[in-house]
């Protein structure tokens, strides 16, 4: 295609608005995405990428849509350079702030995190409250879930503990750790906390409850939660009897 030859060409990397709009390729969003798609898989010179981003978004009539957003951070991310990425941000927000969504937080975090302290990847989380147009509960969990992939679930569980009174975790943050409970004090803690945020547990929770006993051969406390289960009138599922097998 005339516009990837365009965007990886190193011929064009001083004329690349030029060579864009000698082209004479019509660019409509669906077309953006795909060319910034290829960059990105391709490992693509992200400087060019992001002339190519700047270049489309300043052309009268043509906008960026969320996907194309955080493409062309992933692919600075990737390489390092932070500085444009906040800067690509601060662009957005005043152009179209709602591209900015938590799975933005995530994409940008993702990257830091690889590379970054727990420390430095919490304070990047912090600069988001001036670009989401929500720095909720949703984006919380974008910072928890980033650092569980890309740190240690004692890393996420222990920045949870630390801003969890500034946010209200919901069943998606808890989802979070679910799986990840290795011992039976663990996984009680994190069930009466729930409770005691006003969080009431579902057949998915009881589910990793039960599972957390049986692996640790507590099957009379497995026995318990499926009675309690019972008592609020939820069904045990398949997943429940699996556990207790």
């Amino acid at each position: 295609m005339t516009l990837r030859r365009i965007v990886s060409c190193r011929n064009h990397s001083k004329n690349l608005k030029q060579a864009l709009k000698s082209s004479g390729v019509f660019l409509s969003n669906d077309l953006f995405d795909k060319v910034l798609k290829w960059v990105r898989f391709s490992h693509g010179n992200p400087l060019q990428a992001l002339e190519f981003f700047n270049y489309t978004g300043n052309r009268r009539g043509f906008y960026h849509g969320a996907l194309s957003l955080d493409t062309m951070l992933y692919i600075l991310g990737r390489s390092r350079m932070f500085e444009k990425t906040w800067e690509v941000l601060v662009d957005i927000k005043y152009k179209d702030r709602n591209l900015i969504t938590p799975w933005t937080v995530m994409v940008v975090l993702a990257m830091i995190a690889k590379v970054c302290s727990v420390r430095q990847t919490v304070e990047s989380f912090r600069k988001f409250k001036k670009l989401v147009p929500e720095f909720d509960t949703t984006c919380f969990n974008s910072l928890l879930r980033t650092l569980y992939q890309e740190k240690s679930m004692t890393d996420a569980r222990n920045v949870y503990h630390s801003l969890k009174h500034s946010f209200r975790p919901n069943l998606q943050t808890y989802n979070i750790f679910l799986s990840r409970w290795k011992s039976s004090e663990v996984a009680e803690g994190f069930y009466k906390e729930m409770r005691e945020m006003g969080v009431e547990p579902d057949i998915v929770r009881y589910n990793c409850l039960v599972y957390v006993y049986c692996k640790n051969r507590e099957i009379d406390k497995a026995y318990k939660v499926v009675e309690q289960m019972r008592d609020e009138h939820i069904s045990p599922d398949v997943g429940v009897g699996w556990s207790a097998r």
